[in-house]
């Protein structure tokens, strides 16, 4: 059976007391609907008529979508209006290009969109750009589309992940000799047979890949094309040997010939968008340029507390790049902010995820050198693929720096802001800019400049991250405003709408 909850609230019940006590109703609506044997499948969708976005809650087990249904009710603001409701089967429930009671569509376009992404992975253990697609993926199927995703192949685990996203992923076809990546060349098979209307690449990654679909098997569908990265700004500082400058621009090249026939060129957040609409004027004929903000969605919203015991200093990521994810600034940030504390203060963690196997000792002995603190205590930890784990990472963490020299978006850093974690984050990053267009001078709290100066930089951070740890309940507190804020202006289900809206504008 499916319980499926409608809530219609009064634009009027704006205060705090009349919300609790409209959330309270609802779960307890929720908890009389559903049966305590777990059979029932719980379905809470809103829309808000006043920003148009729309918001599903969805879970096999009553208690974990009633506890997300309760979160979001409880810090709920605005005019909520429910989407049709239909008590069915769970095989008949609403579905994309399914209509509702009243016979209509639950979104005309977004429902009959049919979109094939193209990835290295499902579950991300290479880094920022497998995790994006993931919830990329994630949010085109709760905004009703039917989502494939071909990756090389795919474990039990990686297929269970996405069947409980709703999408669906496909191993890509194998040849004989052929190498790992080859198989996204060849046609995949979509259930039913059927073409995909959208067809997505993420940069130099799996760009060619999807291009290579779009143009030998799948000519009617649109191309979107996703930059995640600048190669000057990359390459520059993974080396500065004489290869460097011919790889930049060879790079560079590669992104702009992707983008050249593609329907869409999207750049992530509002640095990278910048350089993608002036690469894009240098062609005579220009792709549709779109900036595409993620979304800061999805974290357990309830009110967050310093963690017990000694503070803990994060960071995530790929760890290995040290150069370019700034590990030298973060390390003597935090042995300076050590220093500024006294003898008498508590000791300081610094948990390192996403450091490879192979560097785990060398690296460890790296940052307590660069801290200039022998007895620092530094936790290298493998790069994990566990949503769980990073939630417990964050949760455990009473700070996460990421102090990139470059970073073409930060996806980290807003996992954390998500979370309600205190950050710091680099200026040089289009995660940084985007608080600062949305914060004005208050993003000077926890978007920092990387200078260049390794003395200044370390100087600079390690005050601000000192801040941060002498008054953790007053730092927590102002994580969790910045995760309201950020939270109310940007959403993934913001970001689907956009791209459908985008890749498959409404035609008379």
């Amino acid at each position: 059976m499916v319980s499926l909850a409608v809530l219609s609230v009064p634009a009027e019940a704006t205060d705090p007391e009349t919300t609790r006590l409209l959330a309270a109703a609802a779960k307890k609506w929720l908890v009389e609907s559903a049966t305590p044997d777990g059979t029932h499948l719980v379905c809470v969708e809103l829309v808000n008529r006043s920003t148009g976005v729309n918001v599903r809650i969805t879970g096999s087990e009553p208690a974990e979508a009633l506890s997300a249904a309760d979160a979001l009710l409880t810090s709920w603001r605005g005019d909520w209006s429910p989407t049709p409701a239909a008590d069915s089967s769970p095989q008949d429930q609403l579905g994309p290009g399914d209509s509702g009671r009243d016979g209509e569509p639950v979104d005309g376009r977004s429902a009959s969109a049919r979109v094939l992404a193209v990835a290295a992975e499902w579950l991300p253990t290479r880094g920022g750009i497998s995790a994006f697609n993931r919830y990329l993926c994630r949010a085109l199927a709760a905004a009703g589309a039917d989502v494939y995703c071909v990756i090389p192949s795919a474990s039990r685990l990686e297929l269970a992940d996405a069947d409980a996203s709703s999408v669906t992923l496909l191993e890509a076809p194998p040849g004989p000799g052929a190498g790992p990546h080859d198989g996204l060349l060849r046609r995949p098979t979509l259930p039913g047979g059927v073409a995909p209307d959208i067809v997505v690449g993420h940069g130099r990654i799996t760009g060619p890949y999807a291009q290579a679909l779009t143009d030998e098997h799948f000519p009617s569908a649109r191309r979107a094309h996703f930059v995640h990265m600048t190669p000057d700004e990359q390459e520059w500082l993974q080396s500065d040997g004489p290869e460097a400058a011919a790889l930049a621009e060879s790079r560079t090249e590669i992104e702009l010939a992707l983008g050249a026939g593609a329907a869409c060129v999207l750049g992530v957040g509002p640095r990278l968008d910048r350089w993608v609409r002036r690469e894009l004027a240098s062609l005579p004929e220009r792709p549709e340029a779109l900036r595409f903000d993620p979304g800061f969605d999805g974290a357990d919203e309830t009110a967050r507390r310093p963690p017990p015991g000694d503070p803990q200093v994060l960071l995530l990521g790929r760890i290995g790049s040290t150069h370019v994810k700034g590990l030298d600034i973060a390390a003597g940030a935090v042995g300076h902010a050590v220093r500024l504390r006294g003898d008498d203060a508590e000791t300081v963690d610094v948990l390192l995820r996403g450091v490879p196997a192979e560097q785990a000792a060398s690296l460890r002995a790296q940052v307590r050198q660069w801290a200039g603190l022998p007895s620092l205590a530094v936790l290298p930890r493998a790069f994990s693929t566990d949503d769980a784990q990073l939630r417990r990472d964050l949760r455990r963490a009473s700070l996460l720096l990421m102090p990139s020299r470059a970073e073409g978006f930060g996806l980290v850093g807003l996992e954390a802001i998500a979370a309600g974690t205190p950050v710091l984050v680099s200026a040089e990053s289009g995660l940084g800019e985007l608080l600062r267009e949305i914060l004005g001078e208050g993003a000077d709290l926890v978007v920092l400049p990387v200078t260049g100066d390794l003395d200044t930089d370390e100087a600079l951070w390690g005050e601000r991250v000192h801040a941060v740890l002498a008054d953790r309940e007053r730092s927590f507190a102002a994580a969790g405003r910045l995760r309201e804020v950020m939270s109310g202006r940007y959403t993934w289900a913001m970001a689907a709408r956009q791209f459908l809206d985008a890749l498959l504008p409404i035609t008379a």
